[in-house]
């Protein structure tokens, strides 16, 4: 299975001036612990759409010993629905979408790969390491996504950026970014209107959004209590 890792924030609200894949958590970059968390769920097809700054990207991939396609999208400025559009030539019919700056456990893949339907998209019900206020947040009835947004009032799980899609999202992602509507979240909420969306609850389990300073002071303490054993700091970045 192929896997579309959305790369291409500028890391504006980090303020560090580096691409937001090339921030730094307990040692390893944002991009490398994707790259990683993919392989140990035994996906090794992996296409890293970039942003700001590419040939600094390719070096650090290059130097990290990363295998993936690296394919850059000019209008990163724009939604991330844009980055999803710079992947459609590089998929088959099955494939992941992954936020970068999502860090999880390979586990939530491996269950992922397996569920069925057009879209799934990974829900957290019983969150304990991301912030419910900050998140996107799902209502869902039964196994099927009814609504997505920022802005619910009505919830029951949050949005925890990790989807596995079929090829018939891009005619509905080009619709809705034909209408201003460039982000990834309003693009699945418009499937998620059309019955097209399955959750898959990972009920707790380890993942960390990394949006903004406190996200990641919050990720790196985390990672560090916990050690994660499938993202281990480099020796020569300790």
């Amino acid at each position: 299975m192929k896997a579309v890792v959305l790369a291409a924030g500028d890391g504006t609200r980090l303020g560090l001036g580096i691409p937001k894949a090339l921030v730094k958590v307990h040692g390893l970059t944002l991009l490398e612990r994707s790259v990683r968390a993919l392989n140990d769920a035994g996906v090794n097809d992996i296409v890293a759409i970039m942003g700001p700054k590419p040939e600094m990207v390719r070096r650090h991939a290059k130097r990290r010993g990363l295998a993936i396609r690296l394919v850059e999208n000019s209008e990163y400025e724009r939604g991330n629905a844009i980055s999803v559009l710079r992947a459609e030539g590089h998929v088959s019919d099955r494939f992941l979408v992954v936020m970068v700056d999502h860090i999880f456990d390979p586990s939530i893949v491996r269950g992922l790969t397996k569920a069925e339907g057009e879209v799934v998209a990974c829900v957290d019900s019983k969150p304990l390491f991301a912030s419910v206020r900050e998140a996107t947040k799902v209502l869902v009835e039964g196994e099927k996504v009814i609504c997505v947004g920022k802005g619910l009032k009505r919830f029951n799980a949050i949005d925890v950026g990790v989807f596995l899609c079929s090829r018939s999202i891009f005619p509905i992602v080009k619709e809705c970014v034909e209408r201003g509507d460039d982000e990834w979240s309003h693009c699945v909420r418009e499937m998620a209107r059309r019955g097209m969306v399955r959750a898959y609850d990972i009920k707790g389990k380890l993942w960390i959004d990394v949006d903004t300073i406190r996200d990641l002071r919050r990720a790196r303490r985390v990672l560090r209590t916990l050690q994660i054993r499938y993202a281990p700091p480099h020796p020569t970045e300790r």
